[in-house]
């Protein structure tokens, strides 16, 4: 083999990997998405995770609440979303603390305006797996910092279109985060199941009601999601608006409006079926309703 020869062989076979090593990136950059409702469990913190692929779907309802309109069309891309509500137990793992009323260190006082924990009020004999409450916005961000530090992954809370658009299964389910035929009580701990049972004694009208449950003890929604209606409120990325006019429509969070009051999402334990809907819309920050849930960007 002569130089010619052997120098157009090397530029050949240099050009052949190239073009290997190309088609191997384009095969990884446009590989296929998991499909809706994979699930994926992050291995440095255990926590579940569920694929919410990309889609459009209606957001809110003219039917609604002012602030839950327009109804809109919002596209976005695919994520993953905690399967169930940060639990006080995971919360305790990362951050050596449980500020929840119901089973953790919180304790309060004054009367019933400021909060204070009426007698009737019930506390779990076990509260590890039942949802963290009584964190801020900028506790659950740090939740959510430091958990993305330790698994080496972005970590988020969900927009408040991500968070509606995963309730909804892209639009599966209309009223609430799941399959119901009337209320919602196989799928959400709401006032309806939540232990509040009105009866007779003494010739006074009594109850009990004890406070949120277990993650997962009810039925999932169409993607494998639970607890999205109900149990306790979940907070969101966006700033309160008082409606959607003027609302992102590729499912980011909405950054402008009245920061001091972060949006909720999916109502809490207490609240009435129509408090639990889909499109229902609240705000939240420091209270034993209010808990949360991360997503992690795909990959």
């Amino acid at each position: 083999m002569n130089k010619r020869t052997f120098g157009i062989s090397l530029i050949l076979a240099c050009m052949l990997q190239n073009s290997a090593v190309a088609t191997q990136r384009n095969q990884v950059a446009n590989q296929i998405k998991p499909a809706a409702g994979t699930l994926w469990t992050e291995p440095k913190t255990g926590m579940q995770f569920v694929w919410v692929p990309d889609g459009c779907f209606n957001m809110g309802s003219n039917e609604g609440e002012k602030e839950e309109r327009p109804a809109h069309k919002v596209c976005l891309k695919g994520f993953w979303m905690g399967r169930y509500e940060v639990t006080q137990a995971q919360y305790q793992q990362l951050m050596r603390k449980n500020p929840s009323v119901f089973g953790g260190t919180t304790r309060l006082d004054g009367h019933w305006g400021e909060q204070r924990l009426p007698a009737e009020f019930v506390q779990p004999l076990d509260s590890r797996n039942h949802p963290v409450e009584w964190v801020s916005f900028d506790d659950a961000e740090h939740f959510a910092r430091k958990m993305g530090g330790i698994a080496k992954i972005k970590i988020d809370l969900p927009s408040e279109a991500q968070w509606e658009y995963a309730c909804r299964a892209g639009g599966a389910h209309k009223n609430y985060c799941g399959q119901t035929d009337g209320k919602p009580d196989r799928l959400a701990w709401y006032e309806g199941n939540s232990g509040k049972n009105p009866y007779e004694q003494a010739g006074q009208r009594t109850y009990k009601m004890v406070s949120h449950h277990p993650v997962g003890q009810l039925n999932p929604n169409n993607w494998g999601l639970y607890d999205m209606s109900g149990n306790v409120a979940e907070l969101t990325q966006d700033c309160f608006h008082e409606t959607y006019q003027g609302a992102p429509a590729d499912g980011s969070a909405w950054k402008g409006g009245d920061c001091r009051l972060r949006v909720t999402r999916g109502g809490y334990w207490g609240y009435s079926d129509e408090g639990v809907r889909a499109a229902g819309r609240a705000t939240g920050g420091l209270e034993y309703s209010t808990g949360f849930r991360v997503i992690r960007s795909y990959p």
